[in-house]
């Protein structure tokens, strides 16, 4: 469902459906990869935040939602200050991509300028932004996804050429920062060998679970991009 047509699974009491937020916790679950992954969807207005702490000490992980075009709130900094005293594992997720004034790089500087704790890494970049939105980049892959209508269905592209060099720079960076969790590795890149991306992928793992990397990813929730 949707919460602009209050119709989401998640937002279901009358009040929640009126106002078009979160008031409580709700639970929902999936299956990917061969496992089971329960989200506890937390409220983001600051008058219910004891639902979204209370959330915090059940969960292993946090997803913070920061908007393209509004940056990081003074919720999101007292969220973020939690999670750190929980030592939870943490990605940012850079929505409304879609929206009048989104502007990633802004957001991410905000981001990494408020936001202590966790080494900030840039694991996707958008492709277009406002209204042009149509998709990213992954850069561990290495690759663009094209998203055609609002149903979450992808197709894989070559990365734009407007992009191209923007997201060589962006990789390089990445890689520095994932091999920093493995000192063999390191030394194999300093030597110039190519890391192999399921290798990176391991690295990405444990900086987050010792809270040493937060990985930024975009998109944007009412596209499901």
């Amino acid at each position: 469902g949707r919460v602009d047509d209050g119709t989401s699974i998640l937002d279901y009491e009358p009040e929640e459906i009126n106002r078009k937020i979160s008031i409580n916790a709700a639970v929902a679950h999936y299956e990917w990869d061969k496992h089971y992954v329960t989200i506890v969807d937390t409220p983001g207005d600051a008058h219910f935040v004891y639902e979204a702490k209370s959330a915090m000490h059940v969960v292993e992980g946090a997803i913070i939602v920061i908007g393209a075009n509004s940056g990081v709130k003074v919720q999101t900094e007292n969220m973020w200050r939690e999670a750190s005293e929980l030592e939870l594992p943490r990605i940012l997720f850079i929505s409304k991509m879609d929206m009048e004034r989104a502007r990633f790089n802004d957001a991410l500087s905000d981001a990494r300028e408020n936001l202590e704790g966790g080494k900030l890494v840039t694991l996707q970049l958008p492709i277009g932004q406002e209204k042009d939105f149509k998709g990213i980049v992954d850069l561990l892959a290495n690759q663009a996804f094209l998203y055609e209508d609002s149903t979450g269905k992808f197709k894989k592209a070559p990365i734009p050429d407007e992009l191209a060099s923007q997201a060589e720079e962006e990789r390089v960076k990445l890689i520095e920062s994932l091999v920093e969790m493995d000192d063999e590795l390191m030394e194999r890149y300093l030597e110039g060998e190519e890391i192999a991306v399921d290798e990176l992928y391991r690295c990405l793992k444990e900086g987050m679970k010792k809270g040493e990397i937060v990985p930024v990813l975009c998109g944007s929730a009412l596209k499901l991009i």
